[in-house]
């Protein structure tokens, strides 16, 4: 077998190989002796048929079989003496293999680039730091208090705090959209839930007043349709409630789980909380700059077929997500879909690489307290436990997770760091 390989990019390669028609015979040869022991044709007894015979009949079929056989295993074999890594199948072109001539194909195949990573010293990271203090405990026991507040109807205008019960009606150039009539729909002023600017009209009514009002969608909205435009709505109040706070006395503390009913025992495990909140917070930026860092120290040609892959990865997500499952993406959406698909292939080859020059193994133990940390918020925490551990799939995702988060700690221990003091609040915006 003869190979040649021509570079036609950085990353594509043409490979031409050919395979002399003595190859080729020998492996029809004895595919043909094969068949010629179970071959049943007229006036012979099997294994008995001549071998001419036998090659007149299935000599070209044969040839063809063995022909795209020696295809796939020439190249397999081309690609390990070259030592090249193809990214996704390989395009066969070219091909020749006419009887008595051998064979002769050419392949074109995108590798995956060579990659020398940058010392993780070289790297440089921004880390927040935060400390917990009684601002921010008063503030999550505020939370706290509003989510078990009872609500007490009242005949009076609305005001920010308030809980409406409202039926609305929205349209966009005089068209009607996805979701924007709605009964009997319960919304807090200034709780954040409607799109900005919604709820401020809300402010001032009375149950059984009607409104009609503009608000406009935001840019970037998740209904593409929707994004930046103007909107009319029409709604009809049908109640207004207001919260009965309650105090936070021996009850309210117990019904957390604080056994004692201690006020000073409470704020400790809102601390606790707070404290589990922030470490959360604090790992996920942390490596939200780790990558950015590793990006832009470690550039890389991209094969485009990793890229093609994950835009189509990237679409299949939006799709399942989007009210229109039928909308087309539009030139922005696709601009997005690319710059998100780059970045996505290159943090996975520098993952994958990381991982292999340093032998990195991901840990059971780590894969076990990441289950059970998010098994807490369910009702049978030992189920879902079980659930992902026979489950591979899921727990797959659970090991890559914390794969990655090895790798950040791996980083940290070299890289520049530079601790930066934030607030709670800032850190954690919803708290």
């Amino acid at each position: 077998m003869q190979v040649s390989v021509d570079e036609t990019s950085e990353l594509g390669r043409k490979i031409k190989v050919q395979v002399p028609e003595d190859e080729i015979q020998s492996k029809i040869a004895k595919r043909l002796q094969s068949l010629s022991q179970s071959a049943r044709i007229d006036g012979f007894r099997p294994g008995k048929v001549p071998s001419s015979i036998i090659r007149k009949r299935y000599g070209e079929p044969v040839r063809k079989e063995v022909v795209g056989e020696l295809i796939q295993s020439s190249l397999n074999d081309a690609l390990q003496e070259r030592e090249l890594r193809p990214v996704g199948v390989p395009t066969i072109d070219k091909t020749s293999a006419e009887s008595g001539q051998g064979l002769e194909f050419e392949a074109t195949i995108e590798i995956y680039p060579n990659i020398e990573l940058a010392p993780a010293a070289e790297l440089e990271v921004v880390r927040p730091v935060c400390e917990i203090n009684d601002v921010d405990i008063d503030a999550r026991i505020v939370k706290l208090r509003g989510q078990r507040a009872n609500w007490e109807e009242v005949e009076r205008e609305s005001d920010t705090g308030d809980r409406l019960t409202i039926s609305f009606s929205g349209t966009v150039d005089n068209e009607d959209f996805t979701n924007g009539t709605v009964d009997d729909f319960q919304t807090e002023i200034g709780g954040g839930q409607m799109i900005e600017g919604f709820e401020d009209q809300l402010i001032g009514l009375k149950a059984g007043e009607d409104k009609a009002f503009d608000v406009t969608f935001p840019e970037g909205y998740r209904n593409e349709k929707l994004s930046g435009k103007s909107a009319e709505f029409n709604i009809s109040v049908k109640k207004i409630e207001q919260p009965i706070i309650p105090e936070v006395d021996e009850e309210f503390v117990k019904n957390f789980g604080i056994e004692t009913g201690d006020l000073d025992d409470f704020r400790r495990a809102v601390r606790a909380n707070l404290e589990k909140e922030r470490d959360r917070a604090i790992g996920g930026k942390t490596k939200i700059a780790v990558m950015a860092a590793m990006l832009e120290n470690n550039p890389i040609n991209l094969p485009r077929a990793l890229i093609d892959q994950e835009v189509e990865q990237i679409k299949k997500q939006q799709a399942s997500s989007a009210a229109d499952t039928r909308q087309e993406p539009s030139e922005e959406q696709l601009d997005y879909f690319e710059t998100e698909a780059r970045r996505r292939v290159a943090l996975g080859l520098l993952l994958i690489e990381i991982v292999d020059k340093n032998n990195v193994k991901v840990d059971g133990v780590r894969v076990r307290s990441a289950i059970e940390e998010m098994s807490q918020s369910y009702e049978s925490p030992d189920s879902v436990v079980d659930w992902y551990y026979s489950n591979p799939k899921e727990l797959e995702k659970i090991e890559n997770m914390v794969l990655e988060e090895q790798v950040v700690d791996l980083i940290m221990e070299d890289a520049k760091v530079t601790d930066q003091p934030i607030d709670f609040s800032e850190l954690v915006p919803s708290h």
